[in-house]
């Protein structure tokens, strides 16, 4: 009988947990619109779903730059953090950095070639909305930081995978990695100097 309670007892929490879940995913999920009915504005829930937001661009270079924020503050640096009070105006779901060490303010994003440069429809971007959506998310983000007056860098892909030669910058796909954090590192270190004399 005990086993009886007890087994029924976890069934419910998981039920309302599980509840709990689908409610608040759906709650961001639907926007409102204003309605005018007999001269009187309304403002009524809009039940067409909210898009995605953009697909996430994965790369070696947002690692890299996270462990060379964290070697340089010699704090523990949170990766893909979920900014408190903000919203995507894509989706509702919370904005997200790449890199944020929250002892000391200070927070950075990598910028890979393809969040960079629109080459069509690829596996990044189904459309031009998509791309156009992930900078106007990374604006946002870096909006709602400086709100929060946190120090934010972006290390763009020219920074560990080209080369200034005679003035040009010669880029490869394909760069070592020892040498891309060395580079990450020395330009997030003349940022921060900057940015916190």
């Amino acid at each position: 009988m005990i086993y009886g309670i007890i087994y029924y007892i976890i069934f419910l929490i998981l039920f309302l947990v599980f509840f709990w879940a689908i409610e608040d995913n759906t709650l961001n999920k639907f926007a409102t619109k204003v309605v005018e009915v007999d001269g009187q504005q309304m403002l009524v829930p809009d039940f067409t779903a909210l898009e995605g937001d953009p697909r996430f661009i994965k790369s070696i270079g947002s690692k890299l730059v996270c462990d060379a924020l964290g070697r340089l503050t010699g704090q523990k640096v949170k990766i893909n953090r979920s900014l408190e009070n903000t919203r995507s105006i894509v989706s509702g779901n919370p904005l997200k950095v790449d890199c944020f060490d929250i002892d000391n303010g200070i927070a950075a994003g990598y910028k890979p070639y393809e969040f960079s440069v629109y080459e069509g429809k690829n596996k990044f971007n189904k459309d031009i909305i998509e791309f156009y959506n992930r900078l106007a998310l990374d604006a946002s983000m870096k909006d709602a930081l400086a709100e929060k007056n946190v120090i934010y860098i972006d290390i763009p892909y020219t920074v560990d995978k080209c080369e200034n030669i005679n003035g040009k910058l010669k880029c490869s796909k394909y760069v070592d990695e020892k040498v891309r954090i060395k580079r990450i590192e020395k330009y997030l270190k003349g940022k921060l100097i900057n940015k916190l004399s």
